[in-house]
């Protein structure tokens, strides 16, 4: 109890380190969430897909190896399992409620069997096996990314698998948006100041650069599964190319959003505006340029 008491104080500050008023940003989440979840469902029969694949995408975030290696040393094992447990259901909270009030019973339940199967995966010793990566060395998002996520990878790609046996274009979908989520969150970190100025280009010409070989990189990840979707659903043409496009475009969105912020983490005004854009696409006409003009601000100091 005074573990989650302390994160709770801990988070708390940080928002109020942002400059934000910490309660009206939790009031600003929640009618933000209801608001997009309902349009969510409204608009699109993926909805409880999306919801749980954000979900199992979150709750990732709590599989960090020094993490995991300083709860379980401080709490004994038991305490430790549970500790993970209540941890990973206060975040499916949220999306289970959605999914209850909307029907959507059988992703709820895969929910639950989600977050209580995460409590078993735990980050191992460090080791001296390197795995491999179909990216170049750059950029290095990519090849750490992989290395860290290639578990929840295999995960979209058995998605993929389990959508033919069920001869479900619904679940290829999912897998397909689930592997979008995991290749944004590649980007969550902001480099080191050194190895953006490395760089020798003017903020403009770095970012197009930064975009090309990113979606460049992510092509390899994501050709063959839309190669795989267009040979199983090849009625679903349109719709296939559409989410292969809009996965683009969130890419560019999440890296110009990086550097908006940069050197710092993007913050909570920012992660408003993707999760906006996430749910109401149109917005990214307005979105991206925000990003962009404060990329390019930012990275000023460094690149000249």
């Amino acid at each position: 109890m005074h573990y989650f008491k302390l994160q709770s104080r801990i988070i708390w500050r940080r928002i109020g380190a942002w400059g934000v008023n910490p309660y009206l940003t939790v009031v600003l989440f929640a009618a933000g969430y209801i608001f997009l979840t309902e349009s969510l469902f409204s608009k699109t029969e993926y909805a409880a897909h999306v919801l749980l694949l954000s979900m199992v995408t979150m709750q990732t975030k709590l599989l960090n190896k020094n993490r995991n290696e300083f709860l379980a040393l401080t709490f004994p094992a038991n305490q430790f399992r549970i500790l993970r447990w209540v941890e990973n259901i206060l975040i499916a909270l949220p999306f289970m409620i959605s999914m209850l009030i909307h029907g959507a019973y059988l992703e709820v339940m895969i929910a639950v069997a989600a977050s209580s199967a995460l409590i078993f995966t735990t980050t191992k010793s460090r080791t001296s096996v390197v795995i491999p990566t179909p990216f170049a060395k750059r950029p290095f998002e990519f090849i750490i990314g992989f290395r860290i996520s290639y578990v929840l990878i295999a995960l979209a790609y058995l998605l993929l698998i389990g959508s033919y046996s069920l001869q479900n274009s619904n679940w290829g979908i999912a897998a397909f948006v689930f592997l979008t989520l995991i290749i944004l969150n590649f980007f969550s970190k902001p480099e080191h100041e050194m190895f953006v100025w490395n760089y020798s280009k003017k903020p403009a010409p770095f970012l197009t650069y930064k975009i090309l070989q990113s979606l460049r990189q992510a092509s390899l990840l994501m050709a063959p599964m839309i190669l795989v979707l267009l040979f199983m659903y090849p009625q679903d043409f349109i719709k296939i190319i559409s989410f292969l496009g809009l996965a683009f475009v969130y890419i560019i969105t999440i890296i110009l959003a990086k550097y908006s912020a940069y050197p710092n983490e993007m913050n909570v005004p920012q992660g408003i505006l993707i999760a906006l854009s996430l749910y109401f696409p149109p917005i990214l006409f307005a979105v991206i340029p925000y990003f962009y003009i404060h990329s390019t601000k930012n990275l000023q100091f460094l690149l000249k």
